[in-house]
């Protein structure tokens, strides 16, 4: 379901602001009204919100068997020397990988893995480092 944002009047070009955006997903589309009543909609947009509250989110997750870019937003600075530490459940240390990018996110990427639950860490240059699981597989 969507809701609308902002109306505007007719021109070449528009911009507008979801000022109250959902925390998580949020999915944006065009509607145009046409003089003769025709609604014409564009494609969906999907658009994360980490929230206030959410200061790091590691995605996709659960990750693909695959391998693949495991994207990191934060709120705190990037200093671009991090590096994400990957463990197996007994705590074994399998994968240490730099920081790098994809599509202008800061990004690690990730070979194919065994289907499973991994611990992570992203080690910084100050602070402690950023903890969590990742689930890979389906």
């Amino acid at each position: 379901m969507f809701s609308p944002i902002a109306g505007q009047r007719p021109a070449l070009t528009a911009t507008t602001q979801d000022l109250q955006p959902l925390q998580g997903l949020n999915q944006y589309r065009v509607a145009l009204k046409m003089k003769r009543g025709l609604r014409v909609f564009s494609d969906t947009l999907s658009l994360w919100h980490a929230g206030p509250l959410l200061k790091n989110l590691v995605f996709p997750n659960p990750f693909p068997v695959a391998g693949g870019h495991l994207h990191w937003l934060t709120t705190t600075p990037v200093e671009g020397n991090e590096a994400l530490l990957l463990y197996d459940v007994s705590g074994r240390l399998l994968l240490k990988t730099p920081l790098g990018f994809d599509n202008d996110l800061p990004a690690f990427a990730l070979p194919s893995l065994p289907v499973g639950i991994y611990s992570y860490a992203i080690r910084r240059t100050e602070g402690a480092p950023i903890r969590g699981l990742l689930i890979v597989g389906k």
